[in-house]
This record gives structure tokens, sequence and C-alpha cells, in this order.
């Protein structure tokens, strides 16, 4: 807290997602001092004095991604943080540092089953903790896939792939979104050294590109 206590995060306030409460500001200090005593969490951009010390993951750092990063968003918890079922338009590495998360996935042809009855924000007010078969019965007998990804685990989630995430004891992940490729340039990998660590400070940022 006595380097970053000061720092400007977004909170949201319920575990089980609800977008139509907008969110907060916190100072971080405030959250730290509050998260494990309520359902408040965090998601936001990693803040810009703290990029120096966030690393690209190396997989990232050649072949396009690196140069078409639209985000890097921390998530922060004390667990039990439950989203609706969404899509991304962009691609999506999603990357553990401690607890656990729980993904449900539907492929873009599975996806295309489902209704997504909030158009903005592209996702689907289904309960996920209580499916109604009879509102929703395209759920019925679709294919999907599953992951439990934990500390030091990356997970490739690509764009217009439908989630629903689910997180479990303290939890603190990023995930690093980038523009989706037509293909991997194996040209800017050349003479390039992967292992070398990047931190977020030395690349650039185009959200909407």
């Amino acid at each position: 807290m006595e380097k970053y206590g000061d720092i400007e995060v977004q909170v949201d306030f319920r575990k089980k997602e609800n977008r139509d409460r907008p969110g907060d500001t916190f100072k971080m200090e405030k959250f730290l001092l509050n998260y494990n005593a309520s359902d408040i969490y965090m998601v936001t951009t990693v803040p810009e004095p703290m990029m120096e010390e966030v690393y690209l993951p190396s997989c990232l750092s050649c072949g396009g991604p690196a140069s078409n990063l639209q985000d890097y968003v921390m998530w922060f918890s004390s667990g039990g943080t439950k989203s609706h079922l969404h899509m991304d338009n962009i691609d999506n590495l999603m990357c553990m540092i401690s607890g656990s998360k729980e993904w449900f996935m539907l492929d873009r042809q599975a996806g295309a089953k489902v209704r997504l009855d909030r158009q903005e924000g592209a996702y689907c007010t289904v309960d996920v903790d209580s499916v109604d078969m009879y509102q929703y019965p395209e759920f019925r007998n679709l294919p999907w896939w599953s992951a439990d990804i934990g500390p030091g685990d990356c997970l490739y989630v690509p764009y217009a792939w439908l989630h629903q995430v689910r997180s479990h004891g303290r939890n603190i992940a990023v995930n690093n979104w980038w523009t989706p490729l037509s293909a991997f340039d194996y040209l800017d990998c050349k003479g390039k050294d992967t292992k070398e660590p990047v931190p977020l400070s030395t690349l650039a940022f185009t959200p909407g590109l």
C-alpha cells in the first residue's frame, strides 16, 4: 500500500455480475482494506505506475499481438465472482497470479445459437446458477468447453467465443486483449529474444483498434 496505495482503480460492487449498476473509482488502499469483507472486486486497466512491474507473456512478444494490444486488465477479488455469459470481439490471454478460475466456453459455431438478449455489451442475462431451460432451450444440447486455471496458468480465449467465468479463493489475474490477427507474423519473431521480459511500460496500447 505504501507504493501504490494512492493509485485509482475501477471497482464493481456485486460478485455475481450486474451490468445495470455502474462501478466506481477507489484508491488502491481503500480497495485493499475492504475487499475481503465485502462483495467489491477490482476490474481495472493496469495502472500506469505499475506497468513497469507487470510483463507481457512471452508467447505474445512476437508474431503480431504485441503490436496490436488494446488493453491489459487486472482482476482482483476475494473469490466467488461470477460473470455473465458474454463474448469479446478481441483475442484474450488470461493469466492467473493467485487463486483459480473456472471457465465455461462456447465456440463461435455453438455460440451463434445462443440469444444475446443484451446486444449492448454482447451478453446473455441467463441465470448462470440456475439455467431456465424453458426460457433458454438452446442450452440443452450445446457442445461446450471447460477449463480450470490456477497460479502460473494462462488461457487463450479466441475472439467471439462466449464464456462465463467463476473465481475461487483470493483471486488475482491479468488479461491481455489484442486485435484479432489474420495470420501469425513469423518474420516478426526473427532475431527477437522471446525469453527477455517485456514490461508493459515499454509497449503501446491502441483501444478500439
